[in-house]
C-alpha cells in the first residue's frame, strides 16, 4: 500500500483549494505478545498469528554518496546510464509516536508491505521472521531519483512476484499481469458467495447450505 501521490477534486470555482500536508503512518497498537524489529521489518505476534510490517524507502545518504563517486552531475534530477538498477533500502525508514502505538513514515509516500502468517503455515514465529526476511524485495530506479518501482515476492510456495509502481498510479502487477479490478464476485469467502449484481447469495456453514435469491425482487425506489 502507499499514500496516493495525487487525487482529483471537483469544487465550485469560488471555493478555496487547500493542500494538506500531514504525516503518514501505520497503527501498530500495543496488544502484541511479541514485537521484534529485525532486518528492516517490524514483526508482531499474538498467540499463533504473525504479522510483519516493512516500510520501503531508499537509503538517500548511501545513494547520494555512491552517485558522487560513480557518475557525474545529474543524480539529483535524472539517473545516469551506468547506475545500478536498484537502490539500497533504508534500515529504519520510520519513527515511533510517543505512545509507540504508531509508526510514522520518514517519507510519507513510502510504500508499506504488510505480510501475514500463522503457526500452521510457518511452524513458528522464528521461522516466519526468517522466511519473510529472505523474501525477495527490491526498489528499482526509474528515470527520476526517489521515484521507484517496488518488487516483492511473498514468503510462500508458488507466490507470485508483486510489482508495485510507487512512482505513479499504474495498476499493480502479479506475475507480470495487471490486477483485474472488475467485480466478478460481490462476496467470495468459504462461507458467503455471490456473483456481482446477480442478486443471488449462497451461505455455507457446518455442512449446511442456504441459497438466497433476490434477483426478482422489486427495485428500491427513492423520491425527493
Amino acid at each position: 500500500m502507499q499514500r496516493s501521490r495525487s487525487f482529483s477534486e471537483v469544487n465550485p470555482d469560488w471555493y478555496p483549494l487547500y493542500k494538506q500536508r500531514c504525516d503518514q503512518g501505520v497503527y501498530i497498537g500495543d496488544a502484541w505478545d511479541e514485537q521484534i524489529e529485525q532486518g528492516g521489518w517490524i514483526f508482531l505476534r499474538r498467540g499463533d498469528v504473525y504479522g510483519g510490517v516493512r516500510v520501503v524507502l531508499r537509503d538517500k545518504a548511501f545513494e547520494d554518496n555512491k552517485a558522487k563517486k560513480s557518475t557525474s552531475g545529474t543524480q539529483k534530477v535524472f539517473h545516469g546510464p551506468n547506475d545500478d538498477a536498484t537502490v539500497k533500502l533504508h534500515d529504519k525508514p520510520y519513527s515511533y509516536t510517543d505512545d509507540r502505538k504508531f509508526i510514522v513514515l520518514k517519507d510519507r509516500l513510502s510504500p508499506v508491505i504488510i505480510q501475514a502468517g500463522d503457526q500452521q503455515q510457518y511452524g513458528s514465529f522464528e521461522a516466519f521472521m526468517a522466511e519473510t526476511q529472505q523474501a525477495p524485495i527490491a526498489l528499482y530506479k526509474t528515470v527520476v531519483p526517489t521515484f521507484n518501482i517496488l518488487t516483492f515476492t511473498p514468503p510462500a510456495e508458488n507466490a507470485p512476484e508483486m510489482v508495485f509502481n510507487a512512482a505513479n498510479n499504474e495498476i499493480p502487477m502479479l506475475n507480470n499481469k495487471y490486477i483485474n479490478y472488475e467485480h466478478p464476485m460481490t462476496f467470495d469467502s468459504p462461507y458467503l458467495k455471490s456473483e456481482y449484481k446477480s442478486g443471488k447469495i449462497q451461505i455455507k456453514y457446518g455442512g449446511e447450505t442456504l441459497d438466497l435469491d433476490f434477483s426478482d425482487k422489486p427495485k428500491w425506489k427513492f423520491w425527493k
